[in-house]
């Protein structure tokens, strides 16, 4: 089992954007969703075992599995929330500082 310490943190930073935008519970809840099936892809494109929710992803070579999570959640978020770039551009160097 890994480590989910990587998820939990994109987590947090993705229930910080969607308070800061104001979102209904709803959209709240649609945007959380969009955030967990690319770090589920993300994940799966490593490990294997399971079916993607888009396309067929595989991982090349090594690949950290914190750095995928951060660079998937990062993404979603930056798209669903262009006005946070700036923040979550933070979050993203300061997730990938912290992997050896």
């Amino acid at each position: 089992m890994r480590d989910p310490g990587a998820v939990l943190n994109w987590n947090q930073i993705a229930a910080r954007a969607d308070l800061l935008a104001m979102q209904t519970n709803q959209e709240s809840m649609l945007h959380m969703a969009y955030v967990q099936a690319a770090v589920f892809d993300a994940i799966d494109a490593i490990d294997g075992g399971y079916r993607p929710y888009v396309g067929h992803l595989r991982a090349r070579g090594a690949t950290n599995a914190d750095s995928a999570v951060t660079a998937a959640a990062h993404q979603v978020l930056v798209s669903e929330y262009p006005n946070q770039t700036a923040m979550l551009d933070a979050d993203y160097s300061a997730a990938l500082a912290a992997i050896p």
